[in-house]
């Protein structure tokens, strides 16, 4: 759920990536963190960031919050300061709790799925977990945007598109096709994910 600071305009979001165990999601947060821009906010805003982190974690759960791999930036937007911290569990776990502590309050979810044809059952089976976990948490995070990577499009012999959002029953999600090699959709799935969250 996104935190404002009226006085100051400036605005937390929080972004989460799912997806099966090695899907690409840390590798995502890697290419986002190797490339993301220098902008610095002002020193009066750095402290609106603190004040909102100490009122509203971004992860409730300090165990969960250290197992994950995160990349923290800031950008003006129009007439604020966004600062989109983003989240990943590197081994997306089994484990109902530690999953729904990471999705509460998320802003946006990404659902990078792996577009090996050996991986089509993983993704449509953790693409049910997410559906079950954000049906399970408040009405804010129920609405969160979810976001669809058709990850890896650069390897060889990859299932189609069409045939992987069948899978997923997810033709009505936003989607593009990403890869880290190439960095192909990246940056994309970003901007459609801030795009909704700010409206």
């Amino acid at each position: 759920m996104s935190f404002f600071h009226p006085d100051l305009k400036a605005v937390r979001l929080k972004l989460v990536y799912v997806g099966p165990p090695g899907s690409g999601k840390s590798s995502i947060l890697a290419l986002l963190r190797q490339r993301q821009r220098g902008y610095e906010a002002p020193a009066a805003l750095q402290q609106a960031f603190r004040e909102i982190e100490t009122s509203h974690p971004v992860v409730s759960d300090a165990s969960v919050r250290a197992a994950c791999d995160h990349v923290e930036f800031e950008a003006p937007l129009r007439d604020h300061v966004v600062r989109a911290v983003l989240l990943a569990l590197p081994r997306w776990p089994e484990d109902d709790l530690r999953r729904r502590v990471l999705l509460d309050a998320a802003d946006a979810v990404f659902f990078v799925a792996d577009s090996s044809p050996s991986c089509l059952e993983a993704n449509r089976r953790w693409m049910d977990h997410l559906r079950a976990d954000l049906s399970s948490l408040t009405a804010t995070t129920k609405g969160a945007q979810i976001v669809v990577h058709y990850h890896k499009r650069d390897q060889p012999g990859v299932v189609p598109v069409a045939q992987l959002a069948d899978a997923l029953n997810a033709a009505a999600l936003p989607g593009i096709e990403s890869s880290c090699v190439t960095g192909q959709g990246v940056f994309d799935g970003l901007r459609i994910a801030l795009k909704t969250a700010l409206g």
